[in-house]
């Protein structure tokens, strides 16, 4: 009965030496994958450092040339800006310069039409005047009259 407790005692302690082996192995495995992926993590993790300080830098640089794209585009418009108040400026002043010089057409043309008015009148005075002098019932100081009244 003790060797076959004995030979139970060895069968169980092998069977549990066994399975310590197994453990051990599965442990020893285990950890080697877990360092497997904790390097990959890690790889993982650079990568992402890495990809976000690039798209940091990405970020910036599209800032500094929006910003400067921004700065030249509102320097432009100022530019368009301030043609666009000298044309206005120029045409105010060549429109103002046209109503003077239409008004100036106006009097000139008013003053040929009194001239030529002036002209008739006179044209037709002398006229009369040599028909006057003609006209053999008039006497000399009526045509004298006429003469005074029309330089007067």
């Amino acid at each position: 009965m003790v060797a076959e407790l004995r030979d139970q005692f060895e069968t169980e302690k092998a069977r549990l030496m066994q399975s310590m082996f197994e453990l051990r192995t599965e442990k020893v495995r285990l950890e080697e994958e877990l360092d497997i992926i904790k390097d990959s993590d890690r790889e993982k993790a650079i990568q992402l450092r890495q990809m976000h300080d690039q798209h940091q830098r990405e970020l910036a640089k599209l800032k500094r040339s929006s910003t400067v794209e921004n700065r030249k585009q509102l320097e432009e418009l100022r530019q368009v800006e301030r043609r666009v108040m000298d044309k206005e400026k120029e045409l105010s002043r060549k429109s103002k310069r046209l109503s003077q010089i239409e008004m100036s057409k106006e009097e000139l043309q008013d003053k040929l039409n009194e001239q030529k008015l002036t002209e008739r009148i006179n044209l037709s005075m002398s006229m009369i005047d040599l028909n006057s002098s003609f006209s053999p019932r008039k006497s000399q100081e009526d045509r004298e009259k006429g003469l005074q009244q029309r330089n007067s």
